[in-house]
């Protein structure tokens, strides 16, 4: 794989490990010139931008969540807080942490390069990105909310996950991420869905308490 003709140009640092070459470039070869397949991966990678998706079905499970129970949510707070609704706080946490984490803090200390900032791709860019590399908001806010979601029900959680997953190999199908960009979103991710679970979990506890 060539890289760019002035490296010196390049916003941000440059670091990667061989490996993450070879990746790429095995993620290079599964392009086929197909319209078809390359509107599929940009469509899931669209579902992962900003988070926006995930924070559509946190408001859809916030609204919609609990319906069964409308007749006892006689306030604000009983709606809120209906137990049902937790799934949907874990959610919402979660996402903050994402966004708070990857956005926030890391892409901002590490400022890490895309590579295709450095490397001139075999196929022509699909999507351009003009932030920092590490690591990846798409996978982290996936699967922040996704962790959330199947921390407290698996039935929707596996499809969530699959659907994180598929997005954070988009990613790398696009040349935009290098895989440890995607790892580590991964992993701050589901340390944000776990961490967003336990935090619904108390808020909601707390207002049990004072409920009663």
């Amino acid at each position: 794989m060539e890289f760019v003709a002035n490296l010196d140009q390049v916003k941000g640092d440059i670091f990667y490990f061989d490996w993450e070459v070879d990746v790429l470039q095995w993620f290079q070869s599964l392009h086929t010139g197909s319209s078809l397949q390359d509107n599929i991966v940009l469509c899931i990678t669209h579902l992962g931008k900003a988070g926006l998706f995930w924070m559509f079905i946190t408001l859809c499970m916030l609204i919609f969540c609990g319906w069964k129970n409308r007749k006892s949510w006689t306030n604000l707070g009983a709606f809120i807080f209906d137990h049902e609704k937790q799934i949907a706080w874990a959610s919402f946490w979660a996402l903050v942490f994402s966004v708070m984490v990857t956005n926030v803090i890391l892409k901002n200390v590490t400022s890490r390069a895309r590579p295709a900032w450095i490397m001139i791709p075999q196929w022509p860019m699909l999507v351009e990105q003009d932030d920092f590399s590490f690591p990846s908001g798409h996978t982290s806010a996936s699967f922040a909310s996704a962790t959330a979601i199947f921390c407290n029900n698996k039935k929707w959680g596996v499809p969530a996950l699959i659907l994180a997953f598929l997005i954070a190999l988009s990613r790398l199908y696009l040349f935009i991420h290098w895989p440890t960009d995607v790892i580590v979103g991964a992993i701050v991710g589901i340390c944000g869905g776990i961490f967003g679970s336990w935090l619904s979990k108390k808020i909601a506890s707390k207002n049990a308490i004072k409920a009663a």
